[in-house]
């Protein structure tokens, strides 16, 4: 993998808004559980609460935002919620994979036992990556989502 993975700030949101609005409609309904257009998605984007919320980006060369992870947090539940997205030029490079990993290693650090992952029924690279990153699918919800244990086994056994 040649990018670099960074904690996002509520400075990003533009770039934010810019990588979602890039993914294709089909990507944009197992990302948002709706294909939106770009205007609802600058509204959901200017709602993230970056106090509460954990965002990771992946940087390709050039400073181009090629992925986001958005890990939720839910309150005092120990529960988060997580949603990955990787721009299509920018796939099969690990970049799903490692933007997974360091928003699991966030909700294990914060103490969050499980974490959501909407769609994650229906998007199988999604599931294998989550099996992959050491989370155990516990429950699949069908349209819903699933919810991972994310206290499997410890960050440092993780898989590279």
């Amino acid at each position: 993998m040649n990018a670099a993975i960074r904690l996002l700030t509520s400075a990003a949101r533009e770039q934010i808004a810019q990588h979602f609005n890039r993914l294709p409609a089909e990507e944009r309904s197992l990302r948002f559980g709706a294909a939106l257009d770009d205007a609802p998605i600058r509204y959901y984007v200017a709602g993230i609460d970056f106090a509460r919320d954990r965002l990771f980006g992946v940087f390709e060369e050039g400073e181009s935002l090629a992925g986001v992870a958005h890990l939720r947090l839910q309150g005092r539940g120990g529960s988060a919620w997580l949603v990955v997205s990787v721009s299509p030029a920018s796939r099969c490079r690990g970049y799903g994979y490692a933007l997974l990993r360091a928003a699991a290693m966030e909700a294990r650090r914060l103490a969050c036992g499980r974490l959501a992952l909407p769609g994650l029924a229906e998007n199988r690279i999604l599931l294998h990556l989550a099996r992959k990153a050491g989370l155990s699918v516990i429950n699949e919800l069908g349209e819903v989502g699933a919810v991972c244990d994310s206290r499997p086994q410890p960050i440092a056994s993780l898989r590279p």
